[in-house]
């Protein structure tokens, strides 16, 4: 039995990620997981130390707590555990449209670096293309040269 005025945490604990542990049939090797990610989910007795951290595998997880204060009955429900800050939340929207642009920004410049490599890929082809097709070799080894091919050294 609550009292009027007492807090009560709630946290939601589970199982995550056990998909993680297995492999489907068709894969080879069957090996365990090999990632830092899979094994901190699903390996408890998994352990990792870079310098003074520490990560430690484990299998279940608890969620951030919701503080319910149990009030008088019919009184007004009121969210009092702040999952994001208040000042966050006004502009939540904003920064969304913020990083959207810094994307779309980075997409563009990667399609036109993409294009520009694109071209200088294609123009240095055609380019090593149209010297091949103006020489040949003859059976006898000696070199044919084409018609737009002009001799720089003659060959003895």
């Amino acid at each position: 039995d609550f009292e009027v005025g007492d807090e009560i945490a709630v946290y939601a604990y589970a199982k995550l990620d056990s998909y993680f542990e297995t492999q489907p049939d068709y894969k080879s090797p069957d090996v365990p997981p090999q990632s830092h990610f899979v094994n901190a989910r699903t390996n408890a007795s998994w352990s990792y130390d870079r310098g003074n951290q520490t990560i430690q595998g484990r299998h279940f997880y608890f969620s951030v707590p919701v503080t319910i204060v149990v009030g008088a009955e019919g009184s007004e429900v009121k969210e009092l555990s702040e999952r994001l800050p208040v000042k966050r939340a006004e502009t939540f929207g904003e920064e969304i449209v913020d990083g959207l642009e810094e994307v779309e920004d980075h997409a563009k410049t990667i399609l036109f670096m993409g294009v520009g490599i694109g071209l200088i890929v294609l123009i240095s082809m055609y380019g090593i293309g149209r010297r091949v097709m103006y020489r040949s070799v003859k059976m006898e080894g000696g070199i044919e040269i084409g018609e737009n091919v002009v001799p720089t050294h003659a060959i003895d």
